[in-house]
């Protein structure tokens, strides 16, 4: 059975206008028409539906829970027609593009930046923008259109229906380490035996936060006396090589760090899953899908740099590195 569309496009960029400037009378305004063309409009746009989408109160219109649904999806349009126009703006100037990227910023200086140095290098006129971001920030950014494709964690039972995953590798929990550490040149350790050292930890809140504490709380050890909170990767990486603390960051993180970190595998640690992230409906570009593959390929080499036997010749290699300096 063929579905009749009932929605006209100007009505849903109407509404958006009214919840945007909070009335009619300032919507009208700003669109340079009438308040009762626009009154009517909406009304039409109601009529067909056969749902009220506006309430009026004293401070004005506000959208009721239909209206809302309504103006989620008019910014879904509105960004991508903006998309349209700048992918033609950048075609006529001779560009690729544009390519929108959100990641989290535990993988910004590890895989990311091996499939974007070789997408550059198979287009040399891609017009890339990267976004740092935590995934629910990102999470909202691929349903309103601002994001092409994400790379973030994967296999959240929370997840949106609207968003599909693609599994790229597993990235294990590891305890990072530096030169001053006592536990520097360990293979692998428990939490009991980590936990008197001084701690770098994520703040609460967040996702980094959530994996660190159910560590914390599976294995039956208590959180850490002497520790400092920041979500900063900067921060963390300085604290634990400058120092004699110890922090536990993702496998992937730590691999994007030169700096001399030890690796020690944990007895409790779990794993997360990274891997793709965008809209179920959303078709992708020539560019995004070119970016799709070479994530997945840096996907699979930075898979066997994760495993048990490459971490424990990284942490040797890093020991030698340190000893030498």
């Amino acid at each position: 059975m063929q579905y009749v569309v009932r929605l006209d496009p100007r009505h849903l960029s109407y509404l958006l206008a009214i919840h945007e400037h909070g009335s009619l009378s300032r919507a009208a305004e700003a669109l340079g028409i009438s308040q009762p063309a626009l009154s009517n409009s909406i009304a039409v746009l109601e009529r067909r539906l056969g749902v009220r989408v506006l309430a009026r109160t004293a401070r004005g219109a506000q959208v009721n829970p239909f209206g809302a649904i309504l103006v989620r999806r008019s910014r879904e349009l509105r960004s991508l027609l903006m998309g349209a126009e700048r992918e033609i703006e950048l075609q006529l100037q001779g560009h690729n593009g544009p390519l929108v990227i959100g990641a989290i910023p535990s993988i910004v200086e590890s895989l990311v930046p091996h499939a974007l140095r070789r997408l550059q290098q198979d287009c040399s006129t891609a017009t890339i923008t990267v976004v740092e971001e935590h995934d629910d920030v990102i999470d909202k950014a691929l349903l309103s259109g601002e994001l092409d494709i994400a790379i973030a964690a994967v296999g959240c039972p929370e997840g949106s229906l609207e968003l599909v995953e693609e599994l790229l590798l597993p990235d294990p929990l590891v305890l990072g380490v530096g030169y001053n550490s006592p536990l520097a040149g360990r293979a692998l350790v428990t939490l009991a035996q980590a936990r008197e050292q001084p701690w770098i930890v994520p703040r609460p809140g967040g996702s980094a936060y959530a994996q660190v504490h159910a560590t914390f709380l599976n294995a039956g050890v208590a959180w850490p006396k002497n520790y400092v909170s920041t979500n900063s990767a900067a921060l963390t990486k300085r604290l634990i090589t400058q120092s004699d603390a110890v922090g536990l960051v993702n496998s992937l993180t730590l691999l994007g760090w030169e700096a001399p970190i030890w690796p020690v595998r944990l007895a409790e640690a779990g794993v997360r899953n990274i891997g793709v992230r965008r809209r179920r409906i959303r078709e992708l570009t020539p560019l995004a899908e070119r970016f799709l593959e070479l994530i997945r390929q840096v996907g699979l080499e930075f898979a066997n740099a994760v495993k048990p036997d490459a971490l424990d010749k990284r942490a040797r290699e890093s020991l030698r590195y340190a000893t030498s300096a």
